[in-house]
């Protein structure tokens, strides 16, 4: 049931993303398989899903990001975690300490996003980039 509603809203946030003309993909990496890639003219925003909004839930998006970020097919500008709902606003600051938005479900059907503020993300996408093979840091 938990990975049906993680889908299902994966599905619905592609299908706005379309409407908004981004083609929405994956990327297979050694740490796993993101739920979304989405090539931005100002860089890829990797985005991972969760079926719930509680702490735990957010944590583990937060974890996977930053695992999958260095692999990332070129260097990610953004990272999101995607909920069901509205994390509490203790597990969004802690999203945005890190430099990851936050993309969730209001009570409407509409998806909002919480975006972390600018500093954070630039000084995380410098600790995202760290360590990445010749052929992802010189094509930045």
């Amino acid at each position: 049931m938990v990975e049906r509603r993680e889908a299902e809203l994966v599905r619905a946030y592609r299908k706005f993303l379309t409407r908004r003309g981004l083609n929405a993909d994956r990327y297979f990496c050694a740490a796993g398989i993101t739920d979304l890639y989405v090539d931005h003219s100002d860089g890829p925003e990797v985005i991972e899903a969760k079926s719930n909004a509680d702490h735990q839930y957010v944590r583990q998006a937060l974890g996977q990001l930053l695992d999958y970020a260095p692999h990332s097919p070129r260097p990610a500008s953004r990272l999101t975690g995607l909920f069901p709902a509205a994390p509490k606003d203790a597990d969004i600051s802690l999203l945005h300490r890190y430099g990851v938005d936050c993309v969730y479900l209001d009570a409407s059907g509409s998806f909002i996003r919480r975006e972390a503020p600018d500093t954070r993300r630039e000084l995380m996408a410098q600790v995202w980039s760290e360590g990445l093979p010749e052929t992802q840091s010189s094509s930045s």
